[in-house]
C-alpha cells in the first residue's frame, strides 16, 4: 500500500469515532461532539474552544492543542496498523482508522469531564512527580505533560512490540515534544515498579494498568512504597462499590474491589469519585499507616 496522508487518516479516524459514538453501548446518541473532531480541522479553533468549561480554572485545558496532540497519538496507532500485517494479511486504511478509534474510545481522550478532572489534579502545586501504570497509546500521559509544564512522569507498561507496537513510537513522540520529562519502564509492572530507581517519591499515582483485582491491588501497594504521606492515588475504571453499574461495569468491577479492599485494610481513604457517564474514576489519598502495616501485606 502506498503512503496515506495524515489528513486522509485523520478524516477516516473521525468517521470511525463518529460511528462508535453513535452506536456504542451506553454512549450518547447523535453526532460526535465538535471538540472531538477539532483536530481533524473540520472545526475551527474558535469553535472548539467555545464550550463553557466545567470551572473557570479549567479554561486553559479547553485550548485545542491538547486535542491535536491526542490526534497525533491516534495517527501513531493507525500507522502501526497499516505498516504491520495481522496474521500475514495487510490491513486497510479503514482497518487502521477503526483501530485508532477503538483505542481512543477506551481512553480519557473521549471524555471532557475526565480530562478536566485530571487536568485540575495534575496542576496542583504539590504535584511535581507523576507515576502511572498503563501508558497504552499515551493519551493520559499527554495530558499530564500538557497540564503541568514542570512535572516529570514515570510510566510503566509492557510495550509489547507485536501486540501494541504503536506504544513505542507514541512514547518517542511525547519524549521529543517534552524533552527530559518522560521516563518509560518496560515490562511487567509487578516487577518493574518495585525495581524502579525513581528520581524522587511520587506525588500523584495513576493506576490504569491491567484491570484485574490482583494487579490493581499490588501495583498500588508497590507505588505506596515509592510515595510519601501526601501522595494522591487516581484510579481509572472505578464504579460505585455499593452498586457497580454503567456501560463499563464489567471492566471496572475488579479494580473497584481492589480499591475497596485497600480502603478496608486502612491504606487508602476515598476523596471523591465520578461514577456517572461512560468514564468512571476515583481519587484517594493515603491513610497514615506504619511501614510495618504496609510491609505486612502479602504480594499477589
Amino acid at each position: 500500500m502506498g503512503h496515506v496522508a495524515n489528513a486522509t487518516l485523520l478524516a477516516l479516524i473521525s468517521q470511525a469515532l463518529d460511528a462508535r459514538w453513535r452506536r456504542g453501548p451506553g454512549t450518547p446518541t447523535g453526532p460526535t461532539p465538535d471538540w472531538l473532531l477539532a483536530a481533524s480541522d473540520r472545526v475551527s479553533h474558535a469553535h472548539s474552544t467555545s464550550r463553557v468549561p466545567l470551572h473557570a480554572e479549567d479554561a486553559p485545558h479547553h485550548a485545542p492543542q491538547l486535542q491535536r496532540l491526542f490526534s497525533q497519538l491516534d495517527l501513531g496507532v493507525a500507522r502501526f496498523v497499516l505498516e504491520h500485517p495481522y496474521k500475514g494479511t495487510d490491513r486497510t486504511v479503514k482497518d487502521a482508522a477503526r483501530r485508532a478509534a477503538t483505542i481512543r474510545t477506551g481512553s480519557i481522550a473521549v471524555d471532557l469531564t475526565q480530562q478536566a478532572f485530571y487536568w485540575r489534579v495534575a496542576t496542583s502545586p504539590a504535584v511535581r512527580h507523576i507515576c502511572e501504570v498503563g501508558f497504552n497509546a499515551g493519551h493520559s500521559t499527554a495530558l499530564w505533560l500538557s497540564a503541568n509544564p514542570t512535572a516529570t512522569i514515570d510510566t510503566f507498561d509492557l510495550f509489547n512490540a507485536q501486540l501494541t507496537g504503536f506504544m513505542t513510537p507514541n512514547l518517542l513522540l511525547l519524549q521529543r515534544r517534552f524533552p527530559g520529562r518522560l521516563t518509560a519502564h518496560v515490562g511487567d509492572s509487578l516487577r518493574t515498579i518495585p525495581a524502579a530507581n525513581l528520581s524522587g517519591p511520587c506525588d500523584l499515582v495513576h493506576v490504569d494498568g491491567r484491570h484485574s483485582y490482583g494487579n490493581t491491588r499490588q501495583d498500588t501497594i508497590n507505588f505506596m512504597r515509592k510515595s510519601h504521606p501526601s501522595t494522591l492515588y487516581l484510579f481509572d475504571d472505578q464504579c460505585n462499590p455499593q452498586n457497580c453499574s454503567g456501560p463499563n461495569a464489567g471492566v471496572a468491577e475488579p479494580p473497584t474491589r481492589a480499591t475497596s479492599d485497600l480502603v478496608n485494610a486502612g491504606l487508602l481513604v476515598p476523596v471523591t469519585g465520578i461514577f456517572k457517564g461512560n468514564r468512571q474514576f476515583a481519587l484517594f489519598r493515603l491513610r497514615s499507616v506504619s511501614k510495618c502495616l504496609l510491609s505486612s501485606l502479602k504480594s499477589v
